[in-house]
């Protein structure tokens, strides 16, 4: 399914890293800085709600590998891209990556037939391992 234009428009103005509050139906999703979200509603009902999620270096906006915890489950990319088809429900979400700040979005509602678009920028964390 191809997204029209005008949403894709809306896409990209919202890819900056930006304090934005925004869902399919006004949700509110906490976000701390350093996210971008979009959300959208699908042309066709699925029972489901589809969340992407792409991780960039704060500085570079390159994508970097990092790892995902979705309500306490971890999963790892090495392209620093997700897709995830999740059922209707609140979840908390944690990004990181050795070396980063953790990322953390709190609050998340998904909905079905919402399609989510969340760009996070992992900055450099220049603190030492284990207090050395």
């Amino acid at each position: 399914m191809e997204i029209p234009n005008r949403k894709k428009a809306i896409l990209l103005a919202v890819s900056l890293p930006l304090f934005i509050l925004l869902s399919c139906s006004q949700n509110q999703v906490t976000l701390s800085k350093n996210y971008s979200i979009a959300a959208f509603k699908t042309m066709q009902y699925t029972s489901y709600g589809v969340v992407s999620v792409q991780c960039l270096d704060m500085e570079s906006r390159d994508e970097i590998p990092c790892a995902v915890d979705l309500n306490g489950v971890i999963l790892l990319s090495d392209s620093g891209k997700f897709e995830f088809n999740l059922a209707p429900g609140k979840f908390r979400m944690t990004l990181f990556f050795l070396g980063k700040k953790k990322a953390v979005l709190n609050k998340l509602i998904v909905e079905a037939s919402d399609s989510i678009k969340l760009t996070v920028l992992l900055e450099d964390d220049n603190s030492t391992l284990h207090g050395h």
